[in-house]
């Protein structure tokens, strides 16, 4: 299939999908707490043999956040990121709706996928996320 037929699907990704017979994860979620800042949690074990791309990141958190400067979630494998913006006086963030970079970004196969909470060196959170859950949706891609 070309990425003409796909785009007549509806795909709008940045690159053509795999068949949808693989064995591709659909979601991976890791919830934090407490939170460490600027520690690297793994967060899924992938299946290695192939790319992934990320569509979307969501996270939330018990307690609506206060902060003077709004914490980043990265997500990584070593060679490729995607980030999001937590957004202060909420409970529940979108890649879709909040500031967020690398999204459809391709990801290696082989490589770990980790999550990252940073708040930065002058943030300081009066009212940090509380029992952090982040997840994000994958689907498997061929080499770009």
């Amino acid at each position: 299939m070309t990425a003409a037929n796909y785009a007549t699907l509806g795909f709008n990704g940045g690159v053509v999908p795999k068949a949808t017979v693989t064995h591709t994860p659909n979601t991976c979620h890791l919830t934090i707490t407490p939170i460490v800042n600027a520690t690297t949690y793994t967060l899924c074990n992938n299946l290695l043999d192939q790319n992934y791309q990320i569509l979307n990141i969501s996270a939330s958190s018990f307690a609506a956040t206060t902060c003077a400067t709004a914490p980043i979630i990265t997500i990584s494998d070593g060679v490729q990121s995607t980030t999001m913006t937590l957004t202060t006086a909420k409970n529940a963030w979108k890649s879709t709706v909040d500031t967020s970079t690398g999204i459809n970004n391709v990801f290696a196969s082989g490589n770990t996928m980790t999550v990252k909470y940073d708040m930065g060196a002058l943030s300081a959170c009066a009212t940090p996320p509380t029992y952090l859950a982040i997840s994000y949706v994958l689907q498997s891609v061929l080499n770009p």
